[in-house]
């Protein structure tokens, strides 16, 4: 019998090795093990380096690939680098191309895990969603990113990336948040706390609410609602209020996040306003969305799994007069860092 021979090299360096396997084997590593990898393997890093843009999209678009199209790394500036590739000379004439960075790559990751968990716990509420609601939930998230109106309205106006199906859908999240927000017998019916959620930068505020952790507290509740939008009495303007600092009390509903003077369209005022525009007479559907997920709309019996009705959805545009009137492209949005 012929004697096995066990080779006892370190199986790493063989990938390192061969260039072709160890793109890969990178592509399946989760994002902190890739990360952990390319600090402490100087050779990992290299390598990785001399093709990070392909490595970094390569793995997004294995991993999460919704994310990867919905929050393109050339929209967010500050989550990327100069091309490690390239040469010293040109970063001084200023040509220098810029590449994602791991920052961009941690970033979609974290709001796939995020946007997943935000559908999971309104279920465990017995709020069920769609599975396409996912999408959409990131394109009010990557909206959310803007800081001025014009560019807010300008991407809601394009209906290749805002489709008619996604007004639905986000009318439906929304319709949702107020129901999870709102004691069924005791609650007001307002949607104070869904409009204090969506005016904030980021649906991470969302999620820990949902979470239950802050600011669902009353105190944290009430530090969200004086930075963003409350307005103190004039003897009070230069005080802090709840530990918000004096210049960011009421400031958080502005443009420019905080800098402006005019309030910043939320998401869920767009998306309705959006609907009136493309005549999608959204409003006629809202007890659908409310009933969504408890009963088939034509059986009228409980229904088990979240399943949209086929009428609920819009087959084709309504009007496609104003598909193109003030509209910006997907891939043209820059998202400021501050």
């Amino acid at each position: 019998m012929a004697k096995l021979e066990v080779d006892n090299g370190n199986i790493f360096r063989k990938f390192l090795a061969r260039s072709e396997l160890l793109f890969e084997l990178t592509c399946h590593l989760d994002i902190e093990d890739f990360v952990s990898l390319y600090a402490i393997s100087k050779e990992f890093h290299y390598l990785v380096n001399l093709r990070l843009s392909t490595q970094l999209l390569s793995h997004a678009r294995m991993n999460v690939p919704q994310s990867a199209f919905i929050f393109r790394f050339k929209a967010y500036r500050h989550l990327c680098i100069n091309d490690p590739t390239a040469p010293q000379n040109h970063e001084a004439s200023g040509k220098i191309r810029r590449v994602p960075s791991l920052r961009w790559l941690r970033m979609v990751h974290f709001r796939e895990k995020v946007v997943d968990e935000i559908i999971q716990l309104l279920a465990e509420e017995s709020h069920r969603l769609p599975p396409e609601t996912k999408l959409t939930i990131k394109k009010i998230w990557f909206t959310m990113d803007l800081a001025h109106n014009s560019t807010r309205v300008g991407l809601m106006h394009n209906s290749s990336f805002w489709t008619d199906n996604d007004i639905f859908y986000a009318c439906l999240f929304f319709i949702k948040l107020d129901m999870r927000f709102n004691d069924p017998i005791d609650g007001e019916g307002h949607g104070g706390l869904r409009q204090l959620m969506l005016g904030q930068r980021s649906l991470t505020t969302l999620w820990k609410a949902l979470r239950h952790e802050d600011p669902l507290t009353p105190l944290g509740l009430m530090r969200l609602y004086v930075r963003w939008s409350y307005q103190p009495a004039p003897e009070h303007r230069h005080m802090s209020i709840l530990g918000v600092p004096a210049d960011q009390v009421g400031r958080g509903c502005k443009e420019g996040w905080g800098k402006g003077a005019v309030s910043l369209l939320r998401p869920d005022q767009l998306v309705v306003r959006e609907g009136i525009r493309r005549r999608l007479d959204i409003h006629k559907r809202y007890m659908d969305m409310m009933l969504f997920g408890y009963m088939d709309n034509k059986t009228f019996h409980e229904l088990s799994l979240s399943k949209p009705s086929e009428d609920l959805l819009f087959k084709e545009p309504l009007d496609d007069t104003f598909d193109n009137e003030g509209s910006i492209r997907h891939e043209d949005v820059i998202i400021d860092e501050h």
